[in-house]
């Protein structure tokens, strides 16, 4: 899906004409309300991808640059370690050893921000309708157009969670974390 065509959604549901193609939102004045729609998309989609979905989490290695710092991308939305290592100021930081220098690889679980075009359908038209939703109480008010549209977020929910579960396969041998801790041990939270 397309950004555009998310915010149009967005102004539709707020009573306001949609953005023509190949109209540029920079050119747009800061309090435009398809300026203000495109600043809450983004806000909305770094808080549905943090959540970590099948899409953005993955194993991932890091490795010490020639100062024996490791820097981690702007992307990285979080990211999980076997302990001790957080993510502090852009750099990995081992909170054992108190540094920033690292001599071996770090190998994490790390969840990563996609740009909202590179996402899931399932997943950008939930980022949509929970924009439009914000929108809509910000600008309106309206509680019959916020019914419609809870109703189309708990749709749009329930088909990225179902898309969730469909690719990671769970069961009850792999992929469960009490079953699975004799082969790779951690905690249990």
């Amino acid at each position: 899906m397309l950004k555009l065509d998310a915010i149009n959604t967005c102004l539709r549901y707020v009573g306001e004409t949609p953005i023509p193609d190949g109209v540029d939102l920079d050119s747009l004045d800061s309090l435009h309300q398809a300026r203000i729609i495109d600043s809450i998309i983004d806000s909305k989609s770094k808080e549905v991808q943090t959540g970590g979905l099948w899409f953005n989490v993955e194993d991932w290695e890091f490795l010490p640059d020639a100062n024996n710092r490791i820097g981690v991308p702007p992307n990285v939305l979080e990211l999980e370690t076997d302990g001790g290592i957080i993510l502090r100021g852009g750099s990995l930081y081992d909170t054992v050893n108190k540094t920033y220098e690292f001599t071996d690889k770090v190998s994490a679980l790390v969840t990563w921000e996609w740009d909202f075009e590179e996402l899931p359908q399932s997943v950008a038209s939930l980022i949509t309708y929970l924009s439009a939703q914000q929108a809509q109480i910000l600008f309106i008010g309206d509680t019959t157009t916020d019914r419609e549209l809870q109703r189309q977020i708990d749709l749009a929910s329930l088909a990225v969670k179902r898309e969730d579960i469909r690719q990671h396969k769970p069961n009850l041998i792999s992929g469960n974390r009490l079953v699975n801790r004799s082969s790779k041990p951690s905690p249990v939270i």
